[in-house]
């Protein structure tokens, strides 16, 4: 996406804390540093945990605006209020999407693209629990509105089971993020989705070794626990009392180093126990959901 109209295309990113970051595209080919996108006024754009972002000339105006998904399920639109090349970002806006997104897991991911061919915007929001849903513009190409929204995906077929669940042939996951392309040239345009999915946790096999460490490790964290819940009480009774008398300093750094060592102990014997815990697979699979007459998806 040529976010600055440059001819080079760049990297928009949302993040877990909500922030919005943009990589430039440098001339040689490599991606500046990331920058946070700002209102404004200077404050940094975020309009919720885990958020998405898309870029889109939303009212036509020549400029792009933002449209952006978060973890509780939300639809927002970052208007651009001035240029495609020096942008001026409005207060986030909530989309009206009814309630068609509730009970879907949150997560959104709303995409736009022209899904039906009328040469309007119209937004698709891929959902935790697997879905895709379709808004059509119910109104012009500079005041888009939101139609009746309709689901397109139905939920994953196993759901949020992302640990002890492998999908089967056909079968998407949950979490799930979308693009819209003409993907085989047909002239329809076609969904690609991303999921998270999960399988079950391999047997862990040990040598005698292993085991006899990791049982050595237990016994010592049972020890570890008193003498590491006393060090961290002491060091928070410590800093309050250096803020008021900085006599303290002394004792307080003392504290710091002796709750720091037992802290590194507990975190290496808690990786040793670990070592003999099945670790769950965690994984993601592309899908091509093509577009086929009459216009419908199927997945594959």
């Amino acid at each position: 996406m040529d976010f600055d109209a440059d001819g080079d295309d760049d990297v928009l990113s949302g993040s877990f804390p909500g922030a919005l970051y943009l990589f430039r595209r440098n001339d040689d080919g490599a991606f500046a540093e990331g920058e946070t996108l700002k209102h404004q006024g200077g404050k940094e754009i975020n309009t919720g945990s885990a958020s998405t972002a898309f870029a889109v000339d939303w009212d036509s105006d020549g400029d792009l605006d933002l449209v952006t998904g978060n973890i509780s399920g939300d639809v927002h639109l970052v208007s651009n209020t001035d240029s495609r090349t020096e942008p001026a970002y409005s207060e986030p806006v909530q989309l009206d999407t009814g309630d068609i997104l509730k009970n879907r897991g949150g997560d959104s991911g709303p995409v736009v693209a022209d899904w039906d061919g009328d040469g309007r915007h119209d937004v698709l929001v891929g959902m935790g629990d697997g879905s895709v849903v379709w808004f059509r513009n119910a109104g012009t190409k500079e005041e888009p509105q939101r139609g009746p929204g309709e689901e397109i995906v139905p939920k994953s077929p196993f759901g949020f089971n992302l640990v002890n669940a492998r999908p089967d042939k056909g079968e998407w996951g949950a979490r799930v993020k979308i693009h819209v392309v003409d993907f085989n040239g047909d002239g329809r345009v076609d969904l690609l989705l991303g999921d998270r999915s999960g399988g079950p946790a391999p047997p862990v096999e040990l040598t005698a070794e292993q085991q006899a460490a990791i049982a050595d490790a237990k016994e010592r964290l049972v020890k570890l626990r008193p003498s590491r819940s006393a060090a961290r009480v002491l060091l928070r009774k410590l800093e309050r009392e250096a803020e008021k008398d900085p006599s303290q300093q002394k004792a307080l750094d003392a504290a710091r180093e002796k709750a720091e060592s037992l802290e590194r102990e507990y975190v290496t014997l808690v990786q040793t126990i670990r070592q003999g815990e099945p670790q769950p697979v965690r994984h993601g699979f592309l899908w091509l959901f093509e577009r086929s007459v009459p216009e419908t998806v199927t997945g594959r």
